[in-house]
């Protein structure tokens, strides 16, 4: 029998996070006759533990200084290839990888303007050492092109020709035949809502009175404020996936104005339940999103506000995009992205020292 590729994946796949959710749907959907994997959750998670064949998983402990040591003690000694999707565990990680000799990877999710450098910079607390943890594994992969090129240009952080997207499974957000009469309900996702973009976001919603504007997310109490002043806006806080599937029967375009993601895998996650989006062009969504078929990529709040008096107008063409929009989730299926991890970890397993 063929030796399995032990991989360890440092996340808490029971806690509510993009990175974290990514290795659950990964763990999930990765080939079990030829890799291993180990990663880990955490005592405070707002999920259930998962059970996976062919995962095993260190359950994290209170005090997590000690639990979390061990956890990542644990998986780098026993996997082959280790893993880094989170910023937050590089130095840490990357001691023990060279301290046991093993081999790593990493990808980079955000475009670091700005905008995005606050959470870096909160963890390596300079520049420089954001930098050297990027640079530190054996492979460092972007997410788009124009991420991987405007990453590069500004810090020098080099990553691979090859991008690789963020792994997600949308299974539970798909309702195929979605039907839309006309453009009636909005919604906004995000909880790094500044960053997000939640000031255009109302900005549009001001300009559409008659249009129900949704957001989904935690906001600051300065957020809340603004919201509760406009009667057109409905704030739900944070949603279990049962009810935001629900939430989107009802909703028939989401804005994502974003100007600093990496993939913005709401887009994905939408669009499995045919609702296209808006999203600003600045992190490269146009390597991905064909524009005017499968949603919209601008460059002002102004152009949002133009589609949205356009789609009013004109929903037909609504309609028509809410069903080609089903085209954009399938290309990121969670199988179809699985398999382009599990090559990356056989190339880099099988590659030199």
């Amino acid at each position: 029998m063929k030796k399995k590729i032990k991989v360890f994946c440092a996340a808490y796949i029971n806690k509510t996070n993009a990175q974290n959710l990514s290795i659950l749907s990964m763990a999930r959907a990765i080939d079990k006759e030829k890799f291993e994997i180990y990663t880990c959750t955490i005592f405070n998670g707002d999920l259930p533990r998962p059970t996976i064949d062919g995962v095993k998983i260190f359950h994290c402990f209170y005090p997590f200084k000690i639990s979390g040591m061990l956890a990542f003690i644990w998986g780098i000694w026993n996997c082959d290839i280790a893993y880094f999707p989170r910023a937050e565990f590089s130095d840490w990680g990357i001691f023990l990888v060279k301290l046991f000799r093993k081999k790593s990877f990493k990808t980079v999710r955000n475009k670091l303007d700005d905008a995005a450098l606050e959470g870096p910079i909160s963890i390596y607390k300079t520049k420089e050492k954001m930098i050297r943890a990027y640079t530190r594994h054996n492979r460092v992969y972007s997410t788009t092109s124009h991420m991987r090129d405007y990453n590069f240009q500004r810090f020098g952080i080099k990553t691979e020709p090859q991008t690789l997207f963020v792994t997600s499974d949308t299974t539970e957000f798909y309702q195929p035949g979605k039907k839309i009469d006309r453009l009636q309900n909005i919604i906004f996702i995000g909880n790094d809502m500044k960053r997000k973009g939640i000031s255009d976001y109302l900005f549009a919603a001001k300009a559409f009175p008659s249009l129900t504007f949704h957001i989904v997310g935690k906001a600051n109490d300065e957020q809340r404020k603004e919201i509760a002043n406009l009667s057109n806006v409905v704030y739900h806080g944070i949603l279990p996936q049962p009810k935001m599937k629900e939430l989107f029967r009802k909703v028939d375009l989401h804005i994502f104005p974003s100007r600093s993601e990496g993939l913005g895998k709401v887009t994905i996650e939408t669009a499995s339940s045919g609702i296209p989006t808006i999203t600003y062009i600045d992190y490269g969504p146009d390597e991905w999103i064909r524009h005017g078929e499968e949603g919209y990529v601008v460059s002002t709040r102004e152009e949002i506000t133009d589609i949205i008096q356009d789609l009013v107008n004109n929903p037909l063409k609504l309609q028509a995009m809410s069903q080609k929009v089903y085209d954009l989730a399938g290309r990121f299926d969670i199988k179809i992205l699985t398999e382009k991890y599990e090559k990356i970890i056989e190339d880099l397993y099988n590659s030199p020292r």
